[in-house]
């Protein structure tokens, strides 16, 4: 199932999610930096593909930096709290 997130000028996230696994989807699509407030802290993901091929191999998506025209998918941890039905 898709689950949008959140969506700022040119940054997007949102989730695909199955009974026994949730991948976040962050994109920013412009030209400079910026950040995805996504909430609930201490949410931890493992980036399995990031646009940049340097990705540092976890990262808190509570407040997800994102650079210039860079994507990220992410396998979030097990039972986390970002919103999604």
């Amino acid at each position: 199932e898709y689950e949008p997130l959140a969506a700022s000028g040119d940054l997007l996230a949102y989730v695909r999610h199955t009974r026994d696994e949730r991948i976040l989807i962050a994109l920013n699509l412009g030209a400079q930096p910026g950040a995805l407030f996504l909430g609930s802290p201490g949410i931890v993901g493992r980036i399995l593909v990031s646009t940049y091929l340097d990705g540092q191999d976890e990262v808190s998506t509570t407040n997800l930096g994102l650079r210039a025209n860079e994507g990220l998918i992410v396998a979030l941890s097990a039972g986390g709290g970002l919103p999604f039905s």
